[in-house]
């Protein structure tokens, strides 16, 4: 059976703010979500990830290894 894995991305600095109607929305919907797929037998695992400027990100491109700091998306 295929295994993928879902990311979810947001900017720091336009995430609401804890404790507003705008988080506590976000929370219960993501809450809900979660709860559906539990539910669905589909969920696995979910943990959260550490903050943006703690990240390193590490691609094999070329024969060579890249190290970047973030967790950018690559667009090419």
């Amino acid at each position: 059976m295929p295994r993928y894995v879902a990311l979810i991305y947001a900017s720091e600095a336009e995430y609401p703010k804890p404790n507003t109607p705008e988080m506590e929305k976000l929370f219960a919907d993501y809450m809900a979500y979660t709860e559906e797929v539990q539910k669905a037998g589909i969920m696995q695992a979910g943990e959260a990830l550490m903050p943006v400027a703690t990240a390193t990100t590490v691609r094999l491109r070329d024969g060579q290894t890249l190290t970047t700091d973030g967790p950018f998306a690559d667009r090419r």
